[in-house]
């Protein structure tokens, strides 16, 4: 097994590489002049000029590309275009509610969409499969900003326990996570369901049953530990959709997170922030496949050959 992740570990360098040179040449294709904008609105030609230099815009795009990553790979994230002060000092703060935002979403998510999915396969053609089914079907319909506004009008405004906006405490991520989470739950919901019934009809679940097992031991054992790769994949692929549906969320809940920087980053071509978060997303997702990935060895042991 540790050879199987050392193997995994060194297959995500040339993919951080790769991400970083996407997100450094994204970065630049987006319209406007940094230093345009840093300059005042009667600023002369060789004014610019001059705030270009001072930013490295004058050096050839490779050279700005390997500054820049020489820096990210050693903590220093460089300096805002439009505030002056250090990106990570910006971040830091609103990092974790971003952070913990998208992990309480996919937890709840999970344990709730396998759980639908579940019982929803296990009583198939019966109302517990219609019920689920339909809560899965509302999960991906609603508008996750619609349900986010409702969930602020009808339970947190008057309520003592849950804030209406801002992130002062982990009660108050736990209609923000409701609202991110509702789309992948309902995903899960009906992707585990699919993965039960294709498994529970298999050769080897009506072995276990002729050798006298109970039913919780089939579905556990057999069934459930069979479908968990398919729906690990959804998983470690839904992690990026919650780092980017992050950024309404966290509109419409007043959570100060990093979805709010990014957006006004780019609204200002505060190029040095954009660069650093979308590659921290970036990172992030790489990782959270790797972990996939370790999983599906530990759920099938022929996978590591």
């Amino acid at each position: 097994m540790l050879k199987y992740f050392i193997k995994r570990l060194l297959q995500m360098i040339p993919l951080l590489l790769a991400a970083s040179i996407v997100v450094f040449l994204f970065i630049r294709m987006i319209p406007g002049d940094p230093a345009r904008m840093m300059a005042s609105v009667d600023a002369t030609i060789e004014e610019v000029e001059g705030i270009r230099e001072m930013l490295g815009f004058n050096y050839p795009i490779y050279v700005q590309y390997f500054r820049w990553l020489g820096g990210f790979v050693t903590g220093d994230f460089g300096t805002s275009l439009r505030t002056g002060r250090p990106v990570i000092e910006m971040m830091q703060p609103r990092f974790e509610p971003t952070l913990f935002l998208a992990f309480t979403s996919m937890i709840w998510a999970l344990v709730i969409g396998l759980t639908i999915g579940l019982f929803s396969a296990i009583f198939r053609g019966k109302w517990p499969d219609y019920i689920g089914m339909l809560i899965a079907v509302s999960g991906i319909s609603i508008p996750s900003f619609w349900l986010g506004l409702m969930l602020i009008n009808y339970i947190a405004i008057g309520s003592p326990v849950f804030s209406v906006a801002g992130f002062n405490s982990m009660v108050d991520l736990v209609l923000p996570s409701i609202t991110l989470g509702a789309g992948i739950m309902a995903m899960l919901a009906r992707i585990s369901r699919s993965e039960m019934v294709d498994v529970m009809g298999n050769d080897y679940i009506r072995m276990a049953r002729a050798k006298g097992l109970n039913e919780f031991e089939v579905v556990t054992k057999h069934g459930l530990r069979n479908s968990m790769v398919q729906i690990i994949t959804i998983v470690g692929l839904q992690f990026g959709f919650l780092l980017g549906g992050s950024v309404i969320v966290e509109r419409v809940f007043g959570i100060a997170g990093l979805g709010g920087l990014l957006v006004d980053s780019i609204f200002f071509r505060d190029y040095t922030v954009i660069q650093s978060q979308l590659m921290i997303f970036a990172a992030l997702f790489i990782f959270v496949n790797l972990a996939v990935d370790v999983a599906y060895g530990f759920l099938n042991p022929k996978i590591r050959l």
